[in-house]
């Protein structure tokens, strides 16, 4: 019964933020990219083997049943990551796709998490893209309804965020996993280089023939990414020093 999805709510300073939850165990909050929706991971948790984890996924602010806006700013999503880690009172793994990734490595800047995250998975996000590859996939993604999302102001915003989200990918210390679509925007010879001279002990897996929204994509592949990663913290963590 501890696997059935549950919803629940996060009341953080400012916003309400709406979550599923899954599972027990340590837990594994969520992040979907901009856009989405936390329905993005059903498909992904519901590929996940059952694993002693309590999986997480959350609105983000101003998206799906979450209040604030999506014009908020990236420190303030930064924020919702860092406060969401504080109410789950727990050493948690966060994953994000895209928007969700940038939260996280943000949030993870000033080191206020040290000793809280156990580990960083970033799904098809780096964290300075170049930012004409970056306006180009945001164009020809956008519909009638997003209007130009290369000229919204959260992207405006992450694009000049780079040199903080660089300067926090370099200081990080858990272990990390980029996950990189095949057919994505993010190039191995560049993105995926630049991303490993900043985090060395990073480990980087591919979705064959993935674009950028490898949950919606490909969540039967990317369950097993994950289930790997989250396997080997379990085992590291069973053999640790002084266990």
């Amino acid at each position: 019964l501890s696997r059935l999805p549950t919803d629940t709510e996060f009341r953080l300073p400012g916003v309400t933020l709406r979550a599923t939850a899954a599972g027990d165990g340590p837990p594994v909050l969520l992040l979907h990219a901009g856009g989405e929706r936390r329905a993005v991971w059903a498909d992904v948790v519901a590929a996940l083997p059952t694993r002693a984890h309590r999986t997480i996924a959350v609105d983000q602010r101003g998206h799906g049943e979450s209040s604030g806006s999506r014009s908020d700013g990236l420190p303030a999503f930064a924020s919702d990551v860092r406060e969401l880690v504080r109410s789950v009172q727990a050493p948690t793994v966060l994953v994000g796709a895209s928007l969700g990734g940038m939260a996280i490595l943000l949030a993870m800047a000033d080191g206020d998490l040290d000793g809280l995250v156990t580990g960083v998975v970033l799904v098809d996000v780096v964290p300075s893209p170049d930012p004409t590859r970056a306006r180009r996939y945001l164009r020809q993604s956008s519909t009638d309804r997003t209007g130009d999302m290369a000229e919204s102001p959260i992207a405006r915003d992450i694009l000049a965020h780079a040199a903080q989200l660089t300067a926090s990918a370099s200081r990080l210390d858990t272990p990390t996993l980029l996950v990189r679509g095949t057919a994505s925007e993010v190039t191995l010879e560049g993105d995926v280089e630049r991303f490993l001279e900043l985090v060395p002990h990073a480990s980087v897996r591919e979705i064959e023939g993935a674009h950028h929204l490898v949950a919606s994509e490909a969540p039967q592949a990317l369950a097993e990414v994950l289930a790997e990663f989250l396997d080997g913290l379990r085992v590291a963590s069973s053999t640790s020093p002084g266990d």
